[in-house]
């Protein structure tokens, strides 16, 4: 078990480098998606399909890399990821068919599915007893990725038409070779979070965890229905991919931001009011954004929203890990992984409904998704907060 209280700056910050790399990678994709739908004449749904796809192969691998790191602790992958998703997540606007496209897509969501269970698993061990701190900073640096990957890759478009992302393959082998220069592979004899609740992986631990799968599902869901189809709203209003990426960047930055600051208000309010939170206040934001659209109070809550909607990742990801202290590779899998695999492979039955019943609705029906998430945390922990006791007790 880990006793040793001493926060590791220095593996902590790499880590985040590099799950922003292979996030940065996985950014490339939203802003993307109308340009491959018109260029490859898809569907809504068959665009969406693609999210699903993605997210897939993205999050269930996740699993099986985090029982390979449980069980032989290899940390090769660490170094290997960033280099991978960016040579498969830089080829997309090369592919002239919606089978290549698919192939590409899923190779690229294994590559970047890679990094994440080993990486969070690692934060945990390197953060010592700043356990919430630690995969704060981790999760913020996957959030703010995938805002700037948004970002780049509508620049890299608008000046170099759909194969411009190629030119930011080399940032994957920069950061690749950061990760092997830079951080310590020592294998670590034991992969166990200090925590003061029965350690053993009995029945009551199981529910645990399928109530923060459940909770990581539904967070999952809104945050993909946002990345989706919040870019065909937006061009909707105008044709500048350029407006596309501002408005992801600025909602994954701020996510990053509301990410990283859950680690000290989880210090100073508690876990319990920073998960309530961020289910329930992004559902007025979000609902200001989807009136005013494209205007600065407009980008201005949706960014807000996207604040206390990531507010909440890291909280979710270390309860489950203190829960099953010596599975964090296979946990962080599940929280990180197959609760966002089920939520992207719902994104395909939220596109045949957006084209039976409209974009606008569709977008309408994430805040309802973002509310009951509110009334599920309610109802799982209603006790544990009656009695005032936190929520890993």
């Amino acid at each position: 078990m880990i006793s040793d209280s001493t926060f590791k700056t220095k593996q902590v910050v790499v880590l985040a480098v590099g799950h922003f790399a292979v996030d940065f990678y996985a950014g490339f994709l939203p802003p993307l998606i109308p340009i491959l739908q018109r260029s490859l004449m898809m569907s809504l749904s068959e665009a969406a399909f693609l999210v699903s796809v993605f997210s897939v192969s993205t999050t269930f691998s996740q699993t099986i890399f985090g029982y390979i790191f449980d069980r032989w602790h290899q940390t090769s992958l660490l170094v290997l990821a960033p280099l991978l998703a960016g040579i498969s997540m830089t080829s997309l606007g090369l592919m002239n068919s919606y089978g290549s496209l698919l192939i590409i897509l899923i190779f690229g969501g294994i590559s970047i599915a890679a990094f994440h269970p080993l990486g969070a698993a690692l934060v945990a061990v390197r953060s010592g007893r700043r356990h919430s701190v630690g995969m704060s900073i981790f999760v913020t640096g996957g959030t703010v990725g995938v805002a700037t990957g948004s970002l780049i890759v509508s620049f890299l478009i608008e000046r170099s038409g759909i194969t411009g992302p190629i030119y930011a393959g080399f940032f994957g082998v920069l950061v690749s070779v950061m990760i092997w220069w830079m951080f310590d592979h020592s294998n670590p004899s034991k992969i166990e979070i200090q925590s003061s609740s029965d350690l053993s992986l009995n029945k009551e631990r199981y529910k645990d965890l399928l109530i923060f799968g459940v909770l990581a599902m539904t967070r999952a869901f809104v945050v993909l229905g946002t990345l989706t189809f919040v870019p065909f709203f937006i061009l909707k209003q105008t044709e500048s991919l350029q407006a596309v990426g501002l408005i992801l960047f600025v909602f994954g930055l701020t996510g990053g931001i509301g990410g990283f600051a859950a680690g000290k208000l989880v210090e100073k309010i508690g876990e319990k009011t920073v998960l309530l939170a961020s289910f329930l206040l992004p559902v007025p934001l979000f609902a200001v954004f989807l009136v005013l659209g494209n205007s600065v109070i407009g980008i201005a809550s949706l960014g807000l929203a996207g604040y206390w909607l990531y507010s909440g990742v890291p909280v979710l990801i270390s309860l489950s890990q203190r829960k099953f202290p010596k599975r964090v590779g296979l946990i962080s899998s599940v929280v990180m992984g197959i609760s966002w695999g089920v939520a992207g492979l719902l994104i395909t039955p939220a596109g045949l409904l957006a084209e039976k019943i409209g974009l606008s609705y569709t977008l309408w029906s994430l805040n309802i998704v973002a509310f009951g998430g509110f009334l599920l945390v309610l109802i799982f922990f209603r006790s544990n907060w009656l009695a005032g006791r936190s929520l890993a007790g």
